[in-house]
């Protein structure tokens, strides 16, 4: 039996709660000139929208995914359930046509059900982006960048760079969080790009209704959330757990180590081009299910997209050995970089 919502609040409290919001917002905009201000931003946006934080309102959470460009594309859709009572007491419900998750975690003890062989990247971080939008900028210091990659807008942006490859080929891919507001507007890493739309209160805090991960330009599936409510006196029954299973894992490798588990791999081979840069340097990111098949690639910094293009087709051929955690097969992660060199037409 599911709980039963709870929605009314008195006006005068979200009264309260809406004017205290407006007032740190126009602190938190008034600040962004700043070094603090600027220092400050990740936190304060985090504590104005994450419901998960500690001290947070329990609620039940009910929401869609689909691709909005093709409504036809079954293989981008799920349904996303959460009731969350604490930090340590919560349970969540993913599925989709090809992978289910049921996940409750109590005290100390965590409970998980999967069908499916492969927990997709994209799932993953429109899950991650609802319920932990904070996790990607712990230790992140905007002021340790000075590349603001949108300018003349009311954005705060930051972006920063990180060399990958091995020596002597070394790229840079590159990390942005953006703000509109002093709200998270936006954050685009390695394998976990995000964008927060529609706001809308509740308790005091405001939350994004619509949360889109990006793939690539033509594809760009979204998380709406259709509810959000109170929880009150939820059945216990629901987070009791009566026996403890290894838990599906998604670990990031170093490029060493993904080669170093390299089975199966064709020499890259790379078209000609008819304009551009014909030599250069290529980065993917990489997503590699528990039996070491490549499952989703993913362009990055290159210098030629031609290139970029036959890097994401060949890899995804490639076969690696089984990643492993504490002697379970994990799903794995990593960027590879190439130099190439190729003719023009």
């Amino acid at each position: 039996m599911m709980p039963r919502p709870q929605t009314v609040q008195p006006q005068k409290h979200r009264d309260r709660q809406a004017l205290r919001f407006v007032v740190a917002i126009g602190l938190l905009v008034t600040l962004t000139g700043s070094t603090s201000g600027l220092r400050e931003l990740p936190k304060l946006a985090i504590q104005r929208s994450q419901l998960t934080l500690p001290g947070s309102v329990p609620f039940h959470l009910t929401a869609t995914v689909l691709n909005p460009k093709d409504p036809s594309d079954r293989a981008h859709t799920a349904r996303i359930e959460e009731l969350w009572v604490s930090p340590q007491k919560w349970r969540r419900k993913v599925t989709s046509p090809d992978f289910s998750q049921l996940l409750i975690v109590n005290g100390g003890r965590v409970h998980e059900e999967i069908t499916g062989d492969y927990y997709p990247n994209w799932l993953r971080t429109l899950v991650n982006g609802l319920f932990d939008p904070g996790a990607p900028l712990q230790g992140v210091d905007l002021t340790a960048s000075d590349d603001n990659p949108v300018r003349n807008t009311k954005q705060v942006c930051r972006r920063f760079a990180t060399a990958v490859g091995i020596d002597p080929v070394s790229n840079d891919v590159f990390s942005s969080y953006c703000f509109l507001n002093g709200l998270l507007d936006g954050v685009n890493m390695p394998g976990y790009c995000v964008d927060y739309k529609d706001y809308a209160p509740f308790l005091g805090k405001q939350v994004s209704r619509r949360v889109q991960a990006y793939i690539d330009g033509e594809l760009q599936p979204e998380a709406r959330i259709v509810e959000l409510n109170v929880l009150k006196a939820p059945d216990e029954s629901l987070f009791t757990i009566t026996e403890v299973h290894p838990l599906l894992k998604t670990v990031f490798v170093s490029e060493q180590d993904a080669r170093a588990h390299i089975l199966d791999a064709a020499p890259m081979v790379w078209p000609k081009i008819h304009e551009g840069q014909a030599v250069g340097l290529a980065s993917i990111y990489v997503c590699i299910d528990r039996d070491g098949r490549v499952r989703e690639t993913h362009s990055l910094n290159n210098d030629h997209p031609d290139v970029a293009d036959a890097a994401l087709e060949q890899v995804m051929r490639w076969r690696f050995r089984q990643f492993m955690s504490e002697g379970v097969p994990v799903q794995a992660e990593t960027i590879l970089t190439w130099a190439y060199s190729t003719e023009l037409e």
